[in-house]
């Protein structure tokens, strides 16, 4: 008959090695229990020991704990599927089934007394228990026979259910710590609002000065540049804006009369700061001027907010209004209309932003207490199928901002005259969406009046503007990861700037903040952002080797747990755990860090997210715009061109002599490290590009119409490689933006060397020239190759008026490409392709 298995916990189990002596056997040695103990607690402990400060402590892998599969028990039951996990002390708990805790079970100790904890904290601790107890045949004692000893002891693991008052922190989810210095400062008087060029390093200083005016600086080097004029004496700027690419410039200006007015100007950067329009808006006094944003995804649209219209207008222009030929007074309903859609408002508002994806639109409503959310798209159908949610607050919402991954929204808010608090909010696109509190009722900022809020793209930070009773600015940094894990910690040191404050700016490098005040005495303060270096955690261990206060391995918890309350996957937060990843997780992670193209650095944001297109006109040239504001490419594609019926053709051999052929190009195929050329003489400010030459001259423009290129950037294509290898095992390739020009060439064994620019409309060489944001994806990117795709049935011999023979014949040249001479006979069109690696500056 089988005996029934005993088991007995073990009492007091040892976490730390109990000495650092080990057994020394010899021939002839008498053993007894004693030796063989101390044998297995060296051998452990060295074990633990090992585990504990080589590998610390958390879940290696698996324990998540998840919803009871039958909703009718997830009232009571919770399951912690199998995994593998070192305690504080180093010793192994492993999981090999799921488990399933029943919760009234292991609460009911807790609530037979006082339970004071509102969080419900899952861990699992480490236990032993002896088993398989069998006779003693010789007892120390000598006076029981019928002693028995447990012959093992089984390593098993216990769930612990608590109710807490404090949550557990992960250390992964610690943000760094980050310091403002204050580096710099551009005594500029009266400075109201910024903007900032990232791709062309310029920064734009728009000040209340009469006439109105706005300071150019190289974002560098800080040099002043040429300086931009608003009008003539009783014009000033009241607020500025540009948009992602850095060509536009939007400026709301103010007129004063009989009455004053206000307008929105947009201003062509790229063209010579030439103004392309001037939209007027209402009229006012300079106390409540109208602000104007520019969103940050692909669609580019601006908003301007009219505080002086009645009711209060928030206003969608689309981007046709960066043309000439727009009418303004277009109604919505009208197709050609700049409007996308307008938002009134009867209440006062105090802000307005827009989520970086473009999807939202906010509104801080000072009147009624409340934030308005509206879906952007849904603003130009009938009232019936806008989509919007109210925020009800129960203090003035002074500024907002939009988290990077358009997810989260927070406001500040002045519950009373001269305080300020922090409130958070998730953004749920559920149907219908919702906006709920994060951290209820908020985190109090203490006294003082709020100016100006943004967010980083990164998701990990936002800064706080803001003045106190004597008017003295400040900035603030604040933690959105400790918003949710610890609020009370969130906020971090202030730091001063000038008085009177008015605007805050984030640099797009991440690295730099710019704060503007408008005093006699004032300008724009420049604040270095400092973070500390990953590197500075290695040497904390000098401090001291970590100490072992948990009994047991936090792994989730619920919080606010009332006893029956239904518990699903979403209440659950397993990422309250610490994590002790394998060497095979951490050589994934590490991998992925050094093929990142995301060559920004530490606090940079997160690379391509997204990807997105639109069609154009087929003489609207291809463009890709990259938002490292929001991670969005967008390309804009041209249509192809509806062709004329011809005459039909007559049968031929297909095969023909002496057809044009491409002779040299300025790169060596499916190589590495080849560069970009100059062109010489070329007019306009870009020369880099690369040179593809014939044996003979072909058309390049239209002679009877010389501005119609034949040869352009849909026929001579130069495409990079995206980043969606990395994110989704694809090669994708996108068409970089430049123009096609004539030049002549010089070039050694069929690798060209040199091109100039030549007028006319033919030419024996073609270069395509990549323009300033080619160059600024290029140097971002830094993509592994450059795919060149030259359409041969678009380009024309100059004297037999047929298509050149463009197919690759690839021989043990340089280049790679030169066609042997005695090959004779081609065929006309077909498409030349080739790549290679660059280099570039």
């Amino acid at each position: 008959m089988k005996k029934k298995q005993i088991h007995q916990s073990v009492d007091c189990i040892a976490c730390e090695l109990p000495t650092q002596e080990r057994l020394n056997y010899f021939t002839g040695q008498f053993l007894t229990e004693r030796d063989f103990q101390d044998e297995q607690s060296y051998l452990l402990g060295k074990h633990r020991q090992h585990n504990r400060y080589l590998h610390g402590y958390g879940t290696v892998c698996g324990l998540k704990v998840e919803q009871h599969p039958n909703p009718a028990c997830r009232d009571r039951f919770i399951i912690i599927q199998p995994g593998f996990a070192l305690d504080c002390c180093g010793r192994e708990i492993l999981v090999r089934e799921p488990v399933y805790v029943d919760l009234d079970k292991a609460l009911a100790p807790q609530n037979n007394g006082t339970p004071n904890g509102k969080h419900l904290l899952i861990s699992l601790c480490y236990t032993e228990c002896k088993s398989e107890f069998v006779p003693v045949l010789y007892a120390e004692c000598g006076c029981d026979e019928t002693g028995m000893e447990a012959n093992r002891i089984y390593e098993r693991f216990a769930v612990d259910v608590q109710l807490v008052d404090t949550v557990p922190k992960s250390p992964i989810t610690e943000p760094t710590k980050i310091n403002l210095q204050w580096n710099g400062t551009i005594n500029l008087a009266q400075s109201l609002r910024l903007a900032v060029d990232s791709v062309g390093k310029r920064l734009y200083v728009l000040t209340a000065a009469n006439p109105g005016q706005i300071m150019v600086y190289n974002t560098d080097n800080g040099v002043q540049l040429p300086t931009i004029l608003l009008g003539e004496t009783g014009v000033r700027g009241v607020d500025l804006a540009i948009d992602i690419s850095g060509q536009f410039l939007y400026i709301i200006r103010h007129t004063e009369g009989t009455p004053p007015t206000y307008d929105l100007q947009i201003m062509d950067l790229q063209n010579a700061n030439t103004v392309v329009n001037t939209l007027p808006l209402t009229t006012g006094e300079l106390t409540n001027p109208p602000q104007v944003m520019v969103s940050t995804a692909a669609d580019h649209r601006i908003y301007t907010l009219d505080p002086n219209a009645n009711p209060q207008t928030i206003t969608i222009w689309k981007t046709t209004i960066n043309t000439e030929s727009v009418d303004p007074t277009l109604p919505l309903s009208d197709p050609n209309s700049p409007k996308f859609a307008e938002v009134n408002s009867t209440n006062e508002v105090n802000a307005f932003a827009v989520s970086p994806d473009g999807s939202w639109l906010f509104l801080a409503e000072g009147t009624s207490n409340q934030i308005r959310a509206f879906k952007v798209d849904t603003l130009n159908q009938p009232s019936a199928s806008q989509v919007s949610v109210t925020v009800s607050l129960a203090e003035n919402p002074q500024v907002l901002a939009v988290s990077g991954d358009s997810s989260q929204l927070y406001v500040v808010t002045a519950p009373s005259a001269g305080t300020m608090k922090l409130r958070a909010f998730e953004i749920e696109d559920n149907s219908p969406p919702t906006i709920t509190e994060i951290n209820a009722p908020g985190v109090s900022l203490g006294s003082g009046n709020a100016i100006d809020l943004v967010a980083a793209p990164s998701e990990k930070w936002i800064y706080l503007l803001s003045s106190d009773d004597s008017n003295n600015g400040e900035v603030r940094p604040i933690s959105t990861v400790l918003l949710k894990t610890d609020p009370n910690r969130a906020v971090f040191d202030a730091i001063a700037v000038f008085s009177n404050p008015q605007d805050l700016l984030l640099d797009n490098s991440l690295t730099r903040i710019y704060a503007a005040g408008n005093t006699e005495t004032g300008g724009v303060s420049i604040l270095e952002i400092q973070s500390e270096l990953c590197r500075e955690l290695l040497w904390e261990t000098l401090n001291d080797c970590s100490s072992c206060s948990d009994d047991c391995l936090p792994l989730a918890v619920v919080r606010d747990y009332k006893t029956g309350l239904e518990i699903t996957d979403a209440l659950i937060d397993n990422r309250i755990r610490p994590l002790i990843p394998s060497t095979e997780t951490l050589q994934k992670l590490i991998l992925c860090a050094l093929e990142s193209h995301n060559s920004m650095g530490e606090g940079s944001g997160d690379g391509v997210r997204s990807a997105d297109a639109e069609t154009v006109d087929p003489d609207v040239p291809a463009e890709a715009e990259f938002n490292p504001t929001t991670g969005n490419i967008h390309f804009k594609i041209p249509k192809g061109r509806d062709g004329n019926d011809g005459k039909d053709g007559k049968d031929g051999i297909g095969l023909e002599l002496n057809l044009p052929y491409i002779e040299a190009v300025s790169w060596r195929h499916n190589t590495p490290n080849n560069s970009l050329i100059t062109i010489e003489e070329i007019p306009g400010t870009f020369n880099q590009g690369i040179v593809i030459g014939f044996n003979a001259p072909v058309i390049v423009s239209d002679s009877a119409n010389p501005d119609r290129q034949i040869i352009d950037s849909h026929v001579f294509q130069v495409l990079a490689e995206t980043l969606e290898r990395e994110q989704f095992n694809l090669i994708c390739r996108c068409q970089l933006t430049g123009s096609v020009v004539p030049v002549k060439f010089t070039a050694t064994n069929n690798l060209i060397q040199s091109a100039t620019f030549v007028q006319g409309t033919t030419a024996m060489g073609i270069a395509f020239v990549f323009d300033r944001f080619a160059l600024s994806v290029l140097r971002s990117l830094q993509p592994k190759e450059l795919w060149v795709r030259l359409l041969g049935d678009f380009v024309i011999d100059v004297n037999q008026k047929k298509a050149v023979d463009a197919k690759f014949i690839q021989a043990l040249l340089p280049t790679g490409l030169q066609r042997p001479s005695t090959n004779r006979i081609g065929t006309q069109g077909g498409v030349f392709e080739s790549w290679f690696g660059f280099n570039i500056g």
